[in-house]
């Protein structure tokens, strides 16, 4: 059975691509419940695997080398950043996660504006008719409201 997840592991890591990697990308690390979904398998085979654990940590290390997970950073200086309760856990460096987030949302107000401006256009030729009775109007001293 162990092989069999291991199998499906490994031909799960190599059916994705960079971009799929991103999306599934969470504090630094691929999500483990994704991974376990699109697997197949329990969250618990990713950690007591450890043909899978030590591959997951390979393609972890390998997609932070590629720049398709945020490094890992160092903090030898006290900063004054609030401590982690754990001395052991990593911190991973945000700005790529950031970036991502600011481009996710860059698009979606460049395509709001695209419709807004849509819209804009539509409603602009369905005044277009009313145009020249405003005119008329306004000619005879009319003053709409």
């Amino acid at each position: 059975m162990r092989e069999i997840h291991h199998k499906s592991f490994t031909e799960w890591a190599a059916s994705q691509s960079d971009q799929d990697f991103k999306n599934i990308e969470h504090r630094g690390q691929l999500k483990r419940e994704d991974i376990k979904n699109q697997c197949g398998f329990g969250r618990s085979i990713l950690g007591s695997n450890p043909d899978i654990k030590r591959d997951l940590a390979k393609l972890e290390k390998d997609l932070r080398a590629r720049g398709v997970l945020p490094k890992k950073v160092k903090d030898n200086v006290n900063t004054n950043k609030k401590a982690s309760s754990n001395p052991n856990s990593e911190e991973y460096d945000q700005s790529a996660s950031n970036t991502k987030a600011l481009i996710r949302r860059n698009q979606q107000l460049e395509a709001e504006n695209l419709q807004l401006k849509a819209d804009n256009a539509r409603l602009k030729r369905a005044l277009e008719p009313y145009r020249e009775v405003a005119e008329v109007l306004a000619e005879t001293g009319i003053n709409l409201r």
